[in-house]
């Protein structure tokens, strides 16, 4: 085509990287087999450019806490709110990697609510309020 310009890699290194990315890309896509189906072309990319991104499970969670009350579901949403939150407390943090999940920590985690705890949760007006919660 007049006009059209033709763009290729010259530099080893950087072809090097490049065809690495690809060769992974292309083999996590024909892993996803007959799922591919679902996916559009912008989900697709979403998805390759997040695989390597480390789960945040708390941030799952509050996505997911979102989705069931905007569904209607306000139950489920405060009994799943309350689970984070005793997770945020049993791991003194507000992030936790899907990777620090497993059975030890969940065995860990069903002593900690067994036990007597003193928590720490921002009331309606924003300000700290610490009690001491009893066993679950």
């Amino acid at each position: 085509m007049k006009g059209k310009k033709e763009f290729s890699i010259k530099d080893p290194f950087v072809l090097e990287i490049v065809d690495k990315k690809l060769k992974d890309y292309r083999k996590t896509i024909s892993e996803l087999e007959e799922k591919l189906d679902f996916f559009t072309a912008g989900s697709l990319r979403d998805y390759l450019k997040n695989i390597d991104e480390e789960i945040d499970f708390i941030k799952f969670c509050a996505n997911y806490i979102q989705q069931e009350k905007d569904d209607g579901r306000d139950g489920s949403a405060a009994n799943h709110r309350s689970v984070r939150n005793h997770l945020i407390d049993f791991f003194n943090r507000e992030t936790v990697s899907i990777n620090e999940i497993h059975f030890n920590m969940l065995v860990q985690f069903e002593r900690y609510l067994k036990s007597e705890r003193t928590i720490t949760r921002i009331n309606q007006l924003g300000k700290p309020v610490t009690t001491v919660s009893k066993p679950v």
